[in-house]
């Protein structure tokens, strides 16, 4: 269960407890009480990380999106995913040009 909080950015807590649970329970003498402490830690700070993440989601995401709509056109074409047709007709344009490599051999 750590790996999968590992892909979560900001979640580090919650893999950090699990990942001492499971090191207190695979010793030569399992600690049973000090596993379910870490797993009440791991818990509470899920459920702390949870009811945040969702307030964050609920009020940011829709001004973010509209944002980055805003903005699509005006980033770096490497950035983008897709290219408008005047940016790739740009681009075609500048790149379509013959260029001398000779002297790079």
């Amino acid at each position: 269960l750590s790996r999968k909080f590992r892909a979560v950015d900001g979640a580090d807590a919650v893999k950090s407890a699990l990942a001492k649970a499971r090191r207190s329970l695979k010793s030569k003498s399992p600690d049973i009480d000090k596993a379910m402490v870490e797993y009440e830690k791991a818990v509470a700070e899920y459920t702390s990380q949870q009811d945040w993440r969702g307030k964050a989601e609920a009020s940011l995401r829709s001004g973010l999106v509209a944002y980055l709509d805003a903005i699509r056109g005006t980033l770096g074409a490497r950035m983008q995913r897709n290219l408008n047709r005047d940016q790739a007709l740009f681009l075609a344009s500048c790149s379509a040009a013959h260029r001398d490599i000779s002297l790079n051999f």
